[in-house]
């Protein structure tokens, strides 16, 4: 369980295929996807997979929210791939996408 939690704060919740070859080569990617739905489930005591994964997402800043745009200007809006993995690494891909997804449908964006 500790190398999954490491592994989820190197390459995040979507990236098991990374935590399979960099922290536990042994294990399938169903296995550590059912590990982490386990350790995440309502009932399970508290531990450091379900605080990981629990915890709130800051809002972009300023600053993170122009980088998005620009993001979005150079890759021509319809790249997102290219853009996730260059800027902002230290962001879920799953925030990324969401305000990606938001950005594109604001008028004047």
């Amino acid at each position: 369980d500790a190398l999954l939690f490491l592994g989820l704060r190197l390459f995040g919740l979507e990236d098991v295929a990374s935590i399979r070859a960099h922290m536990l080569p042994c294990k399938t990617a169903a296995q550590l996807r059912n590990r982490m739905n386990n350790l995440r489930a309502r009932r399970a005591p508290q531990n450091p997979v379900k605080e990981y994964c629990l915890r709130r997402i800051a809002p972009f800043t300023l600053e993170e929210e122009e980088t998005l745009r620009l993001g979005m200007l150079a890759c021509g809006g319809d790249e997102f791939q290219q853009l996730n993995r260059g800027l902002l690494a230290r962001r879920p891909a799953l925030a990324l996408t969401h305000a990606w997804s938001h950005m594109r449908a604001a008028p004047g964006a």
